[in-house]
């Protein structure tokens, strides 16, 4: 048996003789072993072309993208231009090419933070009647103590968004282009957003987004006012009557308590960005310990070295708020809330902002420093009325 050629493999590398052989049984096994033999090695040629020339079609067609997006960025089309390096992102992921990858994402950011001027902003006027209004606020503080003021806005079904009825709603109202073309979010640092690809999704959020902004500023926010300028003493909300609230209710440290009250101190001084960086990280700590005293499980285990074992307490995540434990003890609205408001990416994610030094001066405001204090009610509230 022979075996010509040194080099690389060709299509006919290889050729066999067999000499002197008595048996035919032996002589056909071999020859029928150097068939198999060479049939799988041609299938494995065949398949070494097919993907090289596959490789060389995905390059050539990356190639083609890129330049058309070259082009509409030539042009001042950026809108265009950051559609088309998407494109040619989802080539290279596949690909897994990192050099045309890292290429993508800077010419994305790039396109997405001048194509500003592109977007339309479409503004939508919605007419409240200003009597039911009024009867809300009025009965919302018609009550004879601050305390039970406070006990019914939490748990008022008037001040949080129905997760099930927006989605229904969103289900209905999904314009015909979010269903069936292609979009894209993207935040203010020109990054794409997780989830903003599906249309249905995102525009969900927005119905969900628009619910909660009118619960806060047309409800909440004229609430607190009115009721931090209440001349009757006992009604009256200052940062020492929720201070105190919370203190009655048993539910919070003094470690705790000391902490938020200079987050509430604050937000009554309008240093929105002193109190968002103290109450948001304090929530979630306030809400595990709270959780935890509801007989829910927040200690995670960790394995060391030569099998130790070790406990702390978890962090708060989507896991837990999506988990049946924590919606069956706090309600699906209430989880699906706080998720939005602190992780959610097409959310505000002020949890993760913070956390990493994301948030801006903007966001650092009235909205969203009323929305964190209505979620301290909330979780005094609301523990207060199942433990009755």
């Amino acid at each position: 048996m022979g075996k010509r050629g040194g080099g690389g493999p060709d299509l006919d590398f290889l050729t066999f003789s067999i000499h002197n052989s008595e048996n035919d049984d032996k002589l056909f096994a071999i020859y029928l072993n150097v068939v198999i033999s060479n049939q799988s090695i041609n299938q494995s040629i065949n398949q070494s072309i097919a993907t090289i020339i596959n490789d060389m079609n995905k390059k050539d067609e990356f190639n083609k993208i890129i330049a058309l997006a070259k082009s509409a960025e030539k042009e001042g089309n950026f809108l265009k231009a950051a559609y088309l390096y998407k494109d040619a992102l989802d080539v290279a992921v596949q690909e897994q090419n990192s050099k045309d990858i890292v290429l993508c994402k800077r010419k994305i950011i790039y396109a997405n933070k001048n194509a500003e001027k592109d977007f339309k902003e479409i503004k939508v006027e919605k007419n409240f009647d200003t009597k039911e209004l009024n009867d809300l606020i009025n009965r919302t503080i018609d009550r004879n103590s601050i305390e039970e003021i406070l006990k019914y806005i939490a748990i008022s079904p008037n001040f949080y968004p129905k997760y099930d009825d927006i989605e229904k709603i969103s289900k209905s109202s999904t314009p015909i282009f979010r269903q069936f073309a292609s979009t894209t979010t993207i935040s203010d640092k020109g990054l794409l957003i997780k989830g903003g690809q599906d249309g249905a999704f995102s525009w969900f959020m927005e119905m969900y987004d628009l619910q909660q902004q009118i619960i806060v500023k047309i409800c909440l926010i004229p609430i607190f006012n009115r009721l931090s300028k209440e001349k009757n003493k006992d009604k009256v909300m200052t940062a020492d009557s929720l201070i105190n609230y919370f203190q009655n209710s048993g539910l919070f440290e003094d470690k705790e308590l000391n902490i938020i009250r200079v987050g509430i101190e604050r937000y009554f001084a309008e240093d929105y960005i002193s109190s968002m960086h103290i109450l948001v990280p304090m929530f979630e700590s306030s809400f595990l310990s709270i959780s935890q005293k509801l007989g829910l499980d927040i200690v995670a285990l960790q394995t060391g070295k030569e099998k130790e074992i070790s406990m702390r307490i978890t962090t708060l995540s989507t896991k837990h708020l999506e988990s049946d434990e924590f919606i069956n003890k706090w309600g699906k609205d209430l989880c699906e809330q706080i998720k939005f408001v602190f992780f959610e990416p097409l959310g505000y994610r002020l949890r993760h902002k913070i956390a990493h030094g994301e948030i801006s001066q903007d966001e650092c405001n009235l909205f969203n420093a009323t929305l964190i204090i209505y979620f301290y009610l909330v979780i005094t509230g609301r523990v207060q009325k199942i433990t009755c």
